[in-house]
């Protein structure tokens, strides 16, 4: 009797040990899904729902590169970066997860609005590590979150895009400012740019008096209160520059 309390001891303690072990794999997936690596890194072996990217691009250099995979628990994984083939690279990233519904809505209004057109998995993902080389060539790394956001790629592999997409402008890079960038980083991005390619080697372009776009505010996630009838298009003002010299014009290199 003595030896039978004793197995039913220890097959109580053993299936205690697996309930604490069970409860503590629940507990790390819930924890890893609360960031945005273990949103992205979960989706990154589920079907591909969609792949684009924004028209805007190829016209302004300026757009977003958008895919969205299936999750865990039916929701969608979807992220989106904000690429500038111009200069900077990779500007922003919105990486979320989201129920089906509402991950079809974004993507119709990513179509409708953004001019958004499917693309090869393989070449979105191409552009969007060719954007990010790009800028680390002329001294500018990506957005923060971008290594994390990276990981719903998984085992996609990247096509070249040599051809399809040009960086810079008229072979040189051009810089035009966002609405959230100060003076400050302004400056700084300039004095970046004549460190890495020198004075006379690239174009830039800022805004007077730049203000809060629907393309920033859909790229830095406030999906909210985007209408219809808001106007997309990148500002066609005149810039001034940092320095004394006065006003430049949009197709003027900085010297």
């Amino acid at each position: 009797m003595a030896q039978s309390e004793q197995q039913r001891q220890r097959k109580l303690a053993k299936k205690q040990s697996k309930n604490r072990d069970k409860h503590k794999q629940i507990a790390r997936t819930q924890q890893n899904l609360a960031s945005m690596a273990g949103k992205m890194q979960a989706s990154a072996k589920g079907e591909i729902v969609y792949c684009g990217i924004c028209g805007t691009i190829t016209e302004s250099g300026l757009g977003h590169v958008v895919i969205a995979r299936q999750g865990p628990s039916r929701q969608v994984g979807l992220a989106m970066f904000l690429v500038d083939t111009r200069c900077l690279g990779v500007k922003d990233i919105l990486a979320v997860l989201r129920g089906p519904s509402e991950a079809k809505e974004m993507i119709q209004r990513l179509e409708t609005e953004r001019e958004s057109q499917p693309v090869a998995p393989g070449l979105a993902r191409g552009l969007v590590e060719a954007a990010v080389e790009y800028a680390r060539s002329l001294g500018f790394e990506p957005h923060s979150d971008y290594r994390k956001a990276s990981m719903i790629w998984g085992d996609i592999k990247p096509e070249s895009v040599e051809g399809d997409f040009e960086f810079g402008r008229d072979g040189m890079p051009f810089y035009i400012n966002g609405p959230f960038e100060d003076a400050a980083r302004q400056q700084h991005i300039l004095r970046t740019l004549e460190r890495t390619v020198g004075e006379g080697n690239f174009h830039y372009f800022l805004e007077i008096a730049p203000s809060a776009t629907v393309l920033d505010r859909f790229s830095s996630g406030d999906y909210e209160g985007i209408d219809e009838d808001d106007d997309f298009e990148l500002p066609n003002t005149v810039g001034r520059s940092l320095d004394a010299e006065g006003v430049r014009r949009l197709d003027e290199p900085h010297s």
